[in-house]
Protein backbone atom coordinates (compact mmCIF):
# COMPACT_ATOMS: atom_id res chain seq x y z
CA UNK A 1 0.00 0.00 0.00
CA UNK A 2 2.90 2.37 0.69
CA UNK A 3 4.18 1.60 -2.80
CA UNK A 4 0.78 2.69 -4.14
CA UNK A 5 1.01 5.90 -2.06
CA UNK A 6 -1.96 5.00 0.13
CA UNK A 7 -2.46 7.15 3.21
CA UNK A 8 -1.46 5.96 6.66
CA UNK A 9 -5.13 5.99 7.62
CA UNK A 10 -5.98 3.70 4.71
CA UNK A 11 -3.28 1.26 5.81
CA UNK A 12 -4.48 1.28 9.41
CA UNK A 13 -8.09 0.70 8.40
CA UNK A 14 -7.29 -1.95 5.78
CA UNK A 15 -5.21 -4.04 8.15
CA UNK A 16 -7.02 -3.03 11.35
CA UNK A 17 -3.79 -2.18 13.15
CA UNK A 18 -2.80 0.48 15.66
CA UNK A 19 -1.23 3.81 14.75
CA UNK A 20 2.21 3.02 16.13
CA UNK A 21 2.41 -0.13 14.00
CA UNK A 22 1.45 1.75 10.84
CA UNK A 23 4.08 4.39 11.62
CA UNK A 24 6.70 1.71 12.24
CA UNK A 25 5.84 -0.04 8.99
CA UNK A 26 5.94 3.28 7.13
CA UNK A 27 9.37 4.11 8.49
CA UNK A 28 10.62 0.63 7.48
CA UNK A 29 9.31 0.90 3.91
CA UNK A 30 12.10 3.15 2.54
CA UNK A 31 14.68 0.82 4.09
CA UNK A 32 13.17 -2.09 2.22
CA UNK A 33 13.14 -0.16 -1.04
CA UNK A 34 16.79 0.79 -0.61
CA UNK A 35 17.64 -2.82 0.20
CA UNK A 36 16.11 -3.79 -3.16
CA UNK A 37 18.46 -1.30 -4.83
CA UNK A 38 21.41 -2.75 -2.94
CA UNK A 39 20.51 -6.24 -4.05
CA UNK A 40 20.49 -4.99 -7.65
CA UNK A 41 23.90 -3.41 -7.18
CA UNK A 42 25.22 -6.62 -5.63
CA UNK A 43 23.96 -8.63 -8.61
CA UNK A 44 25.71 -6.21 -10.97
CA UNK A 45 29.00 -6.37 -9.05
CA UNK A 46 29.22 -10.04 -8.03
CA UNK A 47 32.78 -10.95 -9.07
CA UNK A 48 33.97 -7.34 -8.90
CA UNK A 49 33.16 -6.86 -5.21
CA UNK A 50 36.84 -6.83 -4.08
CA UNK A 51 37.61 -4.11 -6.64
CA UNK A 52 34.52 -2.16 -5.59
CA UNK A 53 35.43 -2.38 -1.89
CA UNK A 54 39.00 -1.32 -2.61
CA UNK A 55 37.75 1.68 -4.57
CA UNK A 56 35.24 2.54 -1.84
CA UNK A 57 37.92 2.43 0.87
CA UNK A 58 40.27 4.63 -1.17
CA UNK A 59 37.52 7.17 -1.79
CA UNK A 60 36.81 7.31 1.94
CA UNK A 61 40.49 7.52 2.88
CA UNK A 62 41.12 10.34 0.43
CA UNK A 63 37.86 12.11 1.29
CA UNK A 64 36.93 12.41 -2.38
CA UNK A 65 33.71 14.07 -3.46
CA UNK A 66 31.68 13.04 -6.51
CA UNK A 67 33.20 15.99 -8.37
CA UNK A 68 36.70 14.81 -7.42
CA UNK A 69 35.91 11.37 -8.81
CA UNK A 70 34.54 12.85 -12.04
CA UNK A 71 37.66 14.99 -12.35
CA UNK A 72 39.85 11.91 -11.89
CA UNK A 73 38.10 10.08 -14.71
CA UNK A 74 38.36 13.10 -16.99
CA UNK A 75 42.04 13.51 -16.12
CA UNK A 76 42.65 9.85 -16.86
CA UNK A 77 41.05 10.22 -20.28
CA UNK A 78 43.12 13.35 -21.01
CA UNK A 79 46.26 11.45 -19.99
CA UNK A 80 45.41 8.65 -22.41
CA UNK A 81 44.91 11.24 -25.17
CA UNK A 82 48.25 12.90 -24.36
CA UNK A 83 50.03 9.52 -24.39
CA UNK A 84 48.60 8.82 -27.86
CA UNK A 85 49.79 12.21 -29.11
CA UNK A 86 53.27 11.69 -27.66
CA UNK A 87 53.48 8.30 -29.38
CA UNK A 88 52.29 9.81 -32.66
CA UNK A 89 54.79 12.69 -32.44
CA UNK A 90 57.59 10.30 -31.48
CA UNK A 91 56.84 8.14 -34.52
CA UNK A 92 56.72 11.26 -36.70
CA UNK A 93 60.06 12.51 -35.34
CA UNK A 94 61.58 9.06 -35.80
CA UNK A 95 60.31 9.05 -39.41
CA UNK A 96 61.84 12.46 -40.06
CA UNK A 97 65.23 11.36 -38.76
Amino acid sequence: MFKDKKSLVDVAVEFDIETHLVLNFRSDYPKLVRMHCLVGIYQDLKDDLPTFFHLYRRIKEEGLSMQDISDLFESQQRLVDVEKRVKLYSEHIHGLQ
